[in-house]
């Protein structure tokens, strides 16, 4: 059977297939897939090649594990799960590395730096906002990302704000509402997971 054929096929039938070691019908699931998932868990690991190896490996080890292979999702579905999973286990390994590397990290980076009683859950959570956050700040108009910085990464008040810049209170108001604005923007498109974050600042 031609391999665009496959298309037509159900996922139980492909998951059936790829059970019975049809390795054309798993080449398919391969290249239909393999390069999203590698950009989804580059939202994730922030490094390529990582991101290729993870995704490697996931499609590694359902070949490996075929003959026991059941998926109850969609297959895109259950891709997506487990590359996130393989890469937030990763993340969990490296946690304790990322933590004595955030008090390293260059102010222009705006780290949220882990405290280091924090567990690896914990330290992981941190890791990954760091990323995104990162990102996000970066996006920002140079005005906005300094009055965000200042207030919410190094902690200053509003007034303190606006006395350190030369600029009035409502000044520093304002370019809160426009930087939040726009990072809610960004972060919808690039990781729910800076939602919970914006939530948790209280804005």
């Amino acid at each position: 059977m031609h391999k665009n054929e496959y298309s037509k096929y159900t996922d139980a039938q492909i998951v059936e297939k790829i059970s019975a070691h049809n390795q054309s019908v798993f080449e398919y699931v391969f290249k239909r897939y393999y390069q999203e998932l590698c950009n989804f868990a580059f939202m994730y690991l922030k490094v390529e090649q990582l991101s290729e190896e993870v995704v490697q490996e996931t499609f590694i080890n359902i070949w490996e594990k075929r003959q026991k292979l059941k998926i109850q999702s969609s297959i895109k579905a259950y891709l997506y799960t487990s590359v996130k999973n393989r890469s937030i286990n990763y993340l969990k390994s490296k946690a304790t590395q990322v933590s004595q590397k955030s008090h390293s990290t260059s102010s222009d980076e705006h780290p949220i730096y882990i405290a280091e009683n924090a567990t690896v859950e914990e330290a992981m959570h941190n890791a990954e906002l760091q990323h995104v956050l990162s990102q996000a700040i970066a996006a920002l108009p140079k005005r906005c990302s300094e009055i965000f910085t200042l207030t919410r990464i190094e902690g200053l008040s509003y007034q303190q704000v606006a006395d350190q810049l030369g600029i009035s209170k409502k000044t520093v108001e304002a370019q809160m509402g426009i930087a939040f604005k726009k990072l809610r923007t960004f972060i919808k498109q690039h990781w729910e997971l800076m939602i919970v974050w914006l939530l948790a600042v209280g804005y």
